[in-house]
């Protein structure tokens, strides 16, 4: 294949030079080894900012009564936590990827 700009890496920087050369008619080719979206979507920012916001419902309940809420008693299904979780980051890495077509 033949290209005017070869990206490696579709994380956040790699993403944006290549939509940004494409936009100014170059052929772009992308190299990435894992999935689209970068450290951050796929194993850092993201990931961590929804189980810290995950987590911090147990204290939110544990202060309910405080507040005039009744809540009965809570469980936290880490399973659960953990395939949302992976979910929203399939979503993201969708997102991407639909934007490279």
């Amino acid at each position: 294949m033949d290209f005017d700009l070869l990206v490696i890496g579709a994380g956040s920087g790699g993403l944006a030079s290549a939509k940004r050369a494409a936009r100014h008619g170059a052929r772009v080719g992308i190299i990435e080894g894992d999935r689209v979206g970068g450290t951050c979507v796929i194993r850092g920012c993201v990931p961590k900012k929804l189980l810290v916001y995950g987590s911090e419902y147990h204290e939110i309940l544990g202060n309910a009564a405080s507040y005039g809420w009744s809540v009965g008693a809570t469980a936290c299904n880490s399973s659960i936590l953990l395939a949302n979780v992976r979910q929203e980051v399939d979503r993201l890495n969708g997102i991407h990827i639909k934007a490279l077509a």
